[in-house]
């Protein structure tokens, strides 16, 4: 008899252990099915949506080609994430004082007079700079080593970052004010409100500063100095002009942007500056990176169903 009870107990661990190794294949399998559902929603999704653009019969050949998702692929695809979708320019905007007339002097300026703080509202907006994720022009938007806040101006067309040299931050023991010549050294073109008699553009040494928009205020209005390396006129703005107050700030961030265009083509290898021309050569590109063969739908599911399994 006892041993009878021992046998059934056996028999009922055993049972027990089968059904939860049951459940767990059970579980597995539902898991599997509901994997491959999904992937064959989604496939089914693709060939919907390729039937739909293309208008093809399963035998046609259709207009379209397999990518080879290898390394280089992915790089032109970082490359045309990265691109921006609007026109982009940095410009330096640069603050003279009464009687200032060397760099050091210039690049020394922490803050700059009313009349500056008026005019550039008429430029942009000022944005945060931590956390920025718009077009940011090389500033730092993580640890403020370029300081808080920034001058930012968008549109349907451009995006545009200033650097001014008043809000850049001067390090401890730096004595040739690197961290505003960084930015300001490098960009094609100066925007700079001077109350000081007269501003020489060979004022802030540099080999990339090619123009330089000059404001001088008078009255309420502003007489308009223009320098352009290469030479001409280049608009709307020309030198000697007196403009009034309330249409400075378009006139001349209009002629800042001619000027960064001109600067670039004439002075630069980089012949991409528009923005359609540079995500276009990205995407041509991606195309040579194709599979030339033209297939029917049929096999194209099939390739789709074979690339999906492997995933």
């Amino acid at each position: 008899m006892k041993k009878d009870l021992k046998y059934e107990k056996n028999i009922l661990l055993i049972t027990k252990d089968e059904i939860k190794k049951e459940r767990r294949k059970e579980k597995i399998q539902n898991q599997i099915i509901e994997k491959d559902d999904t992937k064959n929603k989604r496939i089914t999704e693709i060939v919907k949506t390729i039937i739909w653009l293309t208008n093809c019969k399963p035998n046609e050949k259709i207009p379209l080609r397999i990518l080879s998702c290898k390394e280089t692929y992915k790089l032109w695809r970082n490359k045309l994430d990265q691109a921006r979708p609007k026109e982009t320019h940095k410009l330096g905007i640069v603050y003279v004082g009464v009687n200032q007339f060397k760099e050091e002097e210039v690049l020394g300026n922490t803050k700059g007079s009313e009349g500056y703080n008026e005019f550039i509202k008429q430029l942009g907006e000022e944005i945060n700079l931590k956390g920025w994720n718009k077009y940011c022009g090389k500033l730092d938007t993580k640890f403020e080593t370029d300081g808080d806040k920034a001058l930012y101006y968008c549109d349907e067309r451009v995006e545009i970052i200033y650097h001014e040299v008043v809000k850049i931050p001067i390090k401890k023991g730096e004595s040739i004010y690197q961290q505003k010549k960084r930015h300001v050294g490098n960009d094609r073109v100066h925007i700079v409100y001077c109350e000081s008699k007269y501003y020489n553009p060979l004022t802030i040494t540099s080999q990339f500063n090619n123009a330089h928009i000059i404001i001088y205020p008078i009255n309420n209005m502003y007489r308009i100095q223009v320098y352009y390396k290469a030479g001409g006129s280049w608009g709307p703005l020309q030198n000697e002009m007196i403009v009034s107050n309330d249409q400075i700030g378009i006139l001349v961030r209009e002629t800042a942007i001619y000027l960064d265009k001109a600067s670039l083509s004439r002075f630069t290898s980089d012949k991409l500056m528009n923005q359609y021309v540079s995500r276009q050569s990205i995407i041509e590109g991606i195309t040579k990176l194709a599979d030339p063969n033209e297939i029917d739908l049929l096999h194209l599911v099939n390739r789709i169903k074979e690339i999906s399994s492997s995933l």
